[in-house]
């Protein structure tokens, strides 16, 4: 949580740089290169995960709600992160309310660049991968399904119960893993197959601040204890 604080930081300073004079804004290769840096500690985050769904200690299934967040975070969650469908509704909640706050500047013909002037050729494949990212979810439910139901199967002595949980332990960390790969594929898909800098620089500003505001109010009380 402290590094995606660190990570909102900057990506809130280059956002503010970027409404300055061009010439003392930040650049695309900065932009980028933020974009970047938040990707390179999603995908540790996801290696480390994957590190851990391969121990003997059956970890996997801790993985499905991380102990740093409330109950109502982990609610929330769909394998312990957030879907990556959410990804593109986000980008589509984002480009309405900018299109919205800087209509007057849009009519006076005045362009920024930003989530609120996204291209038709943006939205087509804003679509494909909504779709994309709606069936991969729905083909790793499927797998997390397989899983619960095979606990039908598990012998009932409690002495021979333990071979079957460290498997199902293993699985559930598997399917995981496998949660994860979707959501670092899907969002780099998005962040730099499809939105520009900036645009993606917004994105990830947005996304990291609805995480942080609702751990934060959860800690407050507001999502039951911790």
């Amino acid at each position: 949580m402290s590094q995606q604080q660190d990570d909102l930081n900057q990506l809130t300073q280059a956002l503010q740089q970027s409404d300055l004079p061009r010439e003392a804004a930040a650049d695309d290769e900065d932009l980028h290169r933020l974009v970047r840096t938040s990707l390179d500690h999603f995908q540790e985050y996801a290696d480390q995960r994957a590190h851990l769904a391969h121990l003997p200690s059956s970890a996997g299934p801790s993985l499905l709600s991380p102990a740093w967040c409330s109950p109502l975070e982990n609610s929330c969650l769909w394998l312990g992160g957030c879907r990556p469908s959410l990804f593109v509704r986000l980008v589509y909640s984002l480009s309405g309310s900018d299109l919205e706050a800087r209509l007057p500047e849009f009519f006076r013909g005045v362009r920024r660049g930003n989530l609120g002037e996204i291209s038709a050729r943006q939205l087509f494949m804003l679509n494909e991968l909504h779709c994309r990212a709606i069936r991969e979810e729905e083909r790793v439910t499927g797998r997390l399904a397989s899983v619960q139901e095979s606990m039908a199967d598990w012998p009932c002595p409690r002495e021979e119960m333990g071979t079957a949980v460290v498997d199902s332990a293993a699985a559930l960390g598997g399917v995981v893993e496998e949660a994860d790969r979707i959501r670092i594929d899907i969002f780099k898909e998005l962040v730099l197959g499809i939105l520009t800098p900036l645009q993606a620089v917004e994105l990830l500003a947005a996304g990291k601040r609805l995480h942080l505001s609702l751990h934060d109010w959860c800690k407050r009380g507001g999502g039951g204890p911790t």
